[in-house]
């Protein structure tokens, strides 16, 4: 009953838990493929045999059998209530097979009362209080599953975190590289394909140092997956090409035909077209095999329906006396469904209406706001050139002409020294030239000072790595920059706010975060920029973040919403901070 379920979490790992006991498990753990002999080996079974846990075990594997023989969902359902009933509240590891079988339920039934992310709750409690790392870990996942299938990938990432934390509390290395493996899903689906490149290449060192060809195989095939995504066609090829080399030989055909089709895919992007369509004549050749066996199997079913047609037959012979009062009721039933039928018309047509006269006010306010957007953006850039000229103003005039007056005076006084003759003199005169000397350097200091700025160097990037090479020399905070896609220069105005936003959030970091280490990732995209700026410090609670709390924060997502753009912030106390900024260019 689990494969419709499992569709939902094809991106999990399976998760097998070490049971207690060998021979129940031994007996009905394939319950799902072998309905009649399961339910034969638990008719064998004496309960007073088995422990309470592996009695609620057995009962468990008894329903789902069942319900695999009669499809009865609600049957099955209920069946797990009443034994969620009977159990023990103490009793918390038959508590959290029942619940985890209700979790699959769930899919089944319409009807049911509580709700998939409620079980799921209720399990991470469970989890917590038994101090078991695996089952806490296996809950966070399945919540993980449920927020992606939903599209919620923010809350998504804070179930992954919370889940690699408890696997480094405990040190399994394997659960945390598959939590790491889910992230990168995340920021597939986010469509951040760096950041989960990054993941993937972490991966694969992972699985090649431990020599997992299964692990490198899954590995391979979603590396090609992402740079298919990004474009890049020969990393698409040599990646699916190692997935091949590694593929079990025990594949079904539908994954074999998936392989030939990705890899037919990759010849054809890099133009070798004699390799692709001799590997999409194979695909089409298997699908034929496919839809044999399953003709073979419609036959089967049609034979099948035919034998339960004859009987169906006399059966009916037998109803034909209540046909005219049938004919009766269904004519009445016509005749209200044409009714509620003509009454959805008409209320749809009005509904319809009145969504188009809403459209339209949001259309009209939508047009002002963008408006008053770019008079606003009109202002800020007219500012920051403003501020820019004044900068330069001041600069000259500290250089060329405060520098130059003091450069004077020190050669006067020079002189002056030279001719000094007594000692005390010489005294007072080195002092006063002490004081001249460090007046002048702080002045050619702030004049280098405000004169530096984005417009000054060769552009965004240079200056950001610039500032991040001086940051990483404190060894305080080790600052890396990652850029894609900025081969040619932004507008002045646009590269001076970027500029400003980076140099003020990775202040926000010295100040706020505790981090040993920052990470800037800015690509370029055909109508955006996207900008990363994640940490490992301390983290902080989103929500209580205020526009007077001193980090800036909220000036700085104006000025981003200013430019059409987005703002937002991922972070959780304990689990460092994600900024992302797009920026429509």
């Amino acid at each position: 009953m689990r494969t419709v379920a499992s569709l939902l979490f094809l991106f999990i790992s399976q998760w097998i838990v070490a049971q207690e006991f060998s021979y129940v498990d031994l007996l009905i753990n394939n319950y799902d493929n072998e309905y009649e002999t399961t339910l034969a080996i638990v008719d064998t079974l004496n309960l007073d045999d088995y422990s309470i846990y592996e009695q609620y075990r057995i009962k468990i594997a008894e329903s789902a059998a069942q319900y695999g023989i009669d499809h009865d969902a609600p049957a099955h359902y209920n069946r797990l209530l009443e034994l969620k009933k009977s159990c023990d509240p103490q009793d918390l590891k038959s508590l959290f097979y029942i619940n985890d079988e209700l979790i699959y339920a769930y899919f089944y039934v319409s009807e049911v009362p509580d709700g998939f992310m409620d079980l799921i709750e209720v399990n991470k409690k469970i989890a917590k209080k038994l101090e078991d790392p695996d089952l806490e870990i296996t809950s966070y996942l399945y919540s993980t599953g449920y927020l992606i299938h939903n599209n919620q990938y923010n809350q998504a990432k804070n179930e992954l975190w919370k889940a690699r934390e408890i696997a480094k509390e405990y040190n399994k290395t394997e659960d945390i590289f598959t939590v790491e493996s889910n992230l990168s899903v995340v920021y597939q689906r986010q469509g951040l394909l760096d950041s989960a490149l990054i993941f993937q290449k972490k991966i694969e060192k992972y699985y090649s140092k431990i020599k997992d060809t299964t692990g490198l195989y899954g590995n391979y095939n979603n590396t090609g997956q992402v740079y298919k995504r990004m474009e890049n066609y020969e990393k698409f090829l040599e990646y699916t090409l190692k997935a091949q080399e590694l593929a079990p030989d025990n594949l079904d055909l539908l994954n074999l035909i998936n392989n030939k089709r990705n890899l037919a895919e990759a010849y054809h992007y890099n133009n070798k077209y004699k390799l692709s369509s001799e590997l999409f004549v194979d695909v089409l050749d298997n699908i034929d095999t496919i839809n044999a066996r399953q003709s073979e199997s419609k036959i089967q079913e049609l034979e099948a329906k035919y034998e339960t047609a004859e009987k169906e037959k006399k059966i009916a012979e037998q109803e034909t006396k209540n046909e005219q009062n049938q004919k009766v009721i269904i004519a009445l039933i016509a005749t209200a469904v044409l009714i509620s039928v003509i009454g959805l018309w008409f209320y749809n047509n009005q509904r319809k209406k009145k969504l188009l006269v809403e459209k339209e006010k949001k259309l009209i306010m939508a047009q002002k706001d963008k408006i008053l957007k770019e008079q606003e953006l009109s202002t800020i850039d007219a500012m920051i050139a403003g501020q820019e000229k004044e900068r330069k103003e001041i600069a000259t005039e500290l250089h060329d002409d405060l520098g130059s007056s003091l450069t004077t005076m020190k050669l006067h006084f020079e002189n002056l020294k030279r001719q000094a003759a007594q000692q005390d003199n010489k005294i007072y005169f080195d002092r006063t030239e002490q004081l001249l000397n460090d007046t002048y350097e702080k002045i050619r200091q702030m004049s280098h000072k405000r004169f530096t700025g984005v417009l000054a160097s060769k552009g965004l990037i240079p200056s950001v790595e610039s500032l991040a090479q001086k940051i990483s020399q404190s060894k305080e905070l080790d600052v890396e920059v990652i850029h894609y896609g900025l081969d040619t220069t932004l507008e002045n105005s646009l590269e001076l706010l970027i500029f400003r936003i980076i140099q003020e959030l990775l202040n926000n970091i010295i100040k706020h975060a505790q981090a040993s280490e920052a990470f800037i990732n800015l690509t370029a995209y055909e109508d955006h920029l996207n900008i990363m700026i994640e940490d490992n410090g301390i983290g902080m609670n989103v929500v209580s973040i205020k526009p007077t709390d001193g980090m800036g924060l909220y000036s700085i997502e104006k000025k981003v919403e200013n430019t059409g753009g987005t703002f937002e912030i991922d972070s959780q106390p304990g689990f460092g901070t994600t900024i992302t900024i797009d920026i429509p260019l």
